[in-house]
């Protein structure tokens, strides 16, 4: 899966920011960059990711995240319920 600049500014107009390398995807708070909420590993292969760890997201939160993403519209509906 890509993570394609739409997405990116779809995030950044809901206050996350995402960084994006090979194997990591953390989710920030724009409001405070310090350390990312939750991270996410990618599959190298499939592209796929996969829930690494919850830095400093609720418990309730954390548990509603789904543990594999596969499409950029389930990304999208990550960001929407981190936003809200």
């Amino acid at each position: 899966m890509k993570i394609t600049k739409t997405t990116i500014n779809y995030a950044e107009a809901r206050n996350i920011e995402l960084i994006i390398d090979p194997t990591l995807v953390s989710f920030y708070n724009m409001e405070d960059d310090s350390e990312p909420m939750f991270t996410y590993s990618v599959n190298e292969e499939t592209g796929e990711m996969f829930f690494k760890s919850n830095i400093w997201l609720s418990q309730e939160s954390k548990e509603e995240l789904p543990h594999w993403i596969n499409s950029e519209k389930q990304l999208r509906q990550v960001i929407n319920f981190i936003a809200s």
